[in-house]
């Protein structure tokens, strides 16, 4: 997070600079406005969480002070006191229930309310991307606060924003906001035509993640804004236990429409990549940084079929998934080896099962996922059906080879749910601890005992079948 900081602040002293255009110095004195009203809203939530842990109500304490980690990430204090409250196990008393719902409405509506002339300031300078961005991260951290009632907000579902309908309709009639400026739909035609060969691709960048297709603009943007949804999520739900950190280079991500131009793109980049069946790899290489590449044709598709939107996305979150940790713990130093397949695979089948509903990710447990130009059962379907057949897991977290099958796949996505998220997360700081081991590519045969030394394998398996079989089932 330290070398975010760096970053924002060097990005804002070129903004400010008197060589930059009149629409830069708006967009960065309206940053600082931003940052500034962030930055307070931080220290309210920090103060409503300290007497949230004054009246022994820790978990929503917690909770809180994770939504002031997710709406200012770059601002310590709400870290620092969620790691003080980390151990607090205390079960809140029933004489301060009835308070934390007012101590919590209070402040989210004052943090509303400093966020309200902000975003009329993005919108007024017409930048959607901003103004969404903003007000999705505000609804979707605040509720429905009062003062963002007459921002008149609709839900774009093909960019994961909040949005103004006047910038809804410009995106509907096939216009985009690229580079500072609208550009109508005949232009952005032009535009793809002249982007259509990889001499001169679509390069769609966010300062962290980056788009390289030869496919129209609205495909790079409608990924580039999922990718950036999904990056936020993925940061944020470690947000205090496992600190992500930024890349020293941008992480490019390559869109393709078929199946030769991503062969194609593949080879390019390294000849002896593996040839993925699925519609997206994130090929990783000693000493980084490595590409994602994805496509709407899989392997094997017949009479030019291609796969739909829903399939695309899974997959590219599972590979930005591997590229997020991955490349965040080369930026730590990591160093080539250490592989634990159950673990590494498993968190990214688990973090892509998590899906955007309306600026909110939740987790799907769907009975049925897409797959290619088909489907596939959904892995914790899979695993609560066929539970008896399922090898112990104490054999399991043991394992250190490939996942051999799709099966193994969906257990030990099934199993990174449960020593995550299960048992009221009492194993979760373990399983953080050996997710980082495994991307710093520190693992080995003993890392699992080294996490859960405590841990009774017995005691364990009981709990999991457990949890496993109470697993509800989205149909």
């Amino acid at each position: 997070m330290d070398r975010l900081r760096t970053l924002g602040a060097t990005a804002l002293l070129i903004f400010l600079s008197s060589a930059a255009p009149a629409a830069d110095r708006v967009a960065a004195a309206i940053q600082k406005k931003e940052d500034a009203a962030l930055k307070k809203c931080a220290a309210e939530i920090l103060s409503s969480a300290k007497k949230m842990a004054a009246a022994k109500a820790f978990t929503e304490a917690r909770e809180e002070l994770r939504v002031g980690m997710r709406l200012a990430p770059l601002d310590r204090k709400c870290a620092k006191q969620f790691g003080k409250l980390a151990s607090k196990t205390t079960e809140t008393p029933e004489a301060a229930e009835d308070k934390i719902d007012a101590i919590r409405d209070a402040v989210h509506a004052k943090c509303a309310g400093l966020l309200a002339p902000v975003l009329g300031a993005w919108a007024d300078a017409e930048r959607p991307g901003k103004f969404g961005r903003l007000a999705t991260a505000t609804v979707a951290l605040l509720g429905d606060a009062e003062p963002l009632s007459e921002l008149d907000l609709t839900w774009y579902e093909p960019y994961l924003l909040w949005s103004r309908p006047a910038d809804i309709e410009r995106w509907e009639a096939g216009a985009e906001f690229h580079d500072g400026t609208w550009i109508n739909a005949s232009a952005v035609k032009e535009l793809d035509a002249k982007h259509a060969d990889w001499s001169d691709p679509w390069i769609v960048s966010d300062g962290i993640q980056e788009v390289r297709t030869t496919m129209p603009l609205r495909a790079a943007m409608r990924v580039s804004h999922h990718v950036r949804a999904y990056r936020r999520f993925v940061i944020d739900y470690f947000a205090g236990e496992w600190e992500w950190e930024q890349p020293s280079a941008v992480l490019p991500i390559y869109l393709t429409a078929t199946q030769a131009d991503y062969q194609a793109r593949l080879g390019d980049y390294d000849p002896a990549a593996v040839h993925s069946k699925a519609s997206a790899i994130y090929v990783q290489k000693t000493g980084g940084i490595c590409p994602v590449f994805l496509t709407f044709q899989p392997k094997g598709a017949t009479d030019g079929a291609t796969i739909g939107w829903d399939a695309l996305l899974r997959d590219v979150r599972h590979e930005v998934a591997h590229q997020l940790l991955y490349e965040s713990c080369m930026a730590k130093g990591a160093g080539v080896g250490g592989a634990i397949d159950w673990v590494s695979e498993g968190v990214a089948t688990y973090l892509a099962s998590h899906r955007p509903k309306k600026g909110r990710w939740r987790l799907g447990r769907r009975a049925q996922e897409p797959y290619g130009s088909g489907f596939e059962p959904g892995p914790f379907a899979w695993v609560k059906g066929n539970f008896d057949g399922v090898k112990k897991l104490d054999v399991l977290v043991h394992q250190r080879g490939n996942l051999a099958s799709a099966y193994e796949y969906f257990v030990a996505t099934t199993a990174c749910y449960f020593l995550l998220d299960g048992q009221e997360r009492r194993y979760r700081a373990s399983m953080i601890g050996l997710l980082e081991d495994v991307h710093m590519a520190k693992g080995d045969d003993k890392s699992f005992d080294k996490h859960f030394s405590k841990v009774d394998a017995d005691a364990l398996q009981q709990e999991w079948k457990d949890f496993v079989l109470s697993i509800s089932i989205q149909k």
